[in-house]
């Protein structure tokens, strides 16, 4: 196992596959395999790869985010506020996409 980040031999560290050609997509896509592993392959050693930077990409990052707040008048010139905020508040998760 090639534990430098350099997983092709290539002498770079963001070596990049070889795209044999068919379809990049898949119809349904899971978590465990977002694109078809069949259209792509490692390059020969000390060769980069013919697939382009950024012609590929994953799946889109999903944040809502929530607050309320409410302001009570206390006197004239004194307010109180409550206030809550709500991060991710669908809990969805966003997998990191390196290119």
């Amino acid at each position: 196992m090639n534990v430098s980040g350099d997983p092709f031999n290539t002498g770079q560290s963001n070596g990049r596959a070889n795209y044999l050609g068919g379809s990049k997509t898949l119809s349904n896509p899971t978590l465990n395999q977002w694109f078809n592993t069949q259209a792509f392959a490692g390059p020969a050693a000390y060769t980069p790869g013919n697939l382009g930077y950024g012609t590929f990409l994953g799946p889109r990052t999903v944040s809502w985010d929530f607050s309320a707040y409410k302001t009570f008048a206390i006197t004239e010139r004194q307010r109180l506020q409550f206030r809550t905020e709500f991060f991710n508040v669908m809990n969805h998760p966003n997998l990191a996409i390196r290119g």
